[in-house]
Formats: C-alpha cells, sequence, structure tokens
C-alpha cells in the first residue's frame, strides 16, 4: 500500500530543489516532492506540523516547520 502512494506522490508532484534555513542557522539542501496543485506558500501555510525533505547530506528527512526561518528554491 505504501509504495502506491509514493507512487502516485512522485507521479502527481513536480521534484523541487530547496535549500531550508533553519531557526538555529543551519542550511539544508535537497529535493522537496510539490504537487502539482498546490504553491509552495500553500503548502508551508498548510497545518500539518512537519515537511519532507530528501537531503542531499542526510538522505530523506523529516522537518518541523516550526524550525524553518527560511526557505529558497534553488
Amino acid at each position: 500500500m505504501g509504495t502506491d502512494i509514493n507512487q502516485w506522490r512522485r507521479q502527481n508532484s513536480d521534484v523541487v530543489n530547496l535549500e531550508v534555513i533553519l531557526a538555529d542557522g543551519s542550511v539544508m539542501k535537497g529535493e522537496f516532492l510539490q504537487p502539482r496543485d498546490k504553491t509552495l506558500r500553500e503548502i508551508f501555510n498548510m497545518p500539518e506540523l512537519f515537511i519532507d525533505l530528501d537531503c542531499m547530506m542526510n538522505g530523506p528527512t523529516v522537518i518541523a516547520k516550526s524550525q524553518i526561518q527560511t526557505v529558497r528554491v534553488n
């Protein structure tokens, strides 16, 4: 079941390269799956508490939105 959901997400999303600056000043860069029907602003204003980032340094990473200071598209 999980594989079907992941396949659906990949087929209905665009890969966006993000630079995420956290509240402590650390920087994470990686790929984010952006659903085609939502803007980044909409995603980051949604009530979900976390985002998934395929971080270049750490691999798949879940980040608490409350710890994000800035998001930039690369």
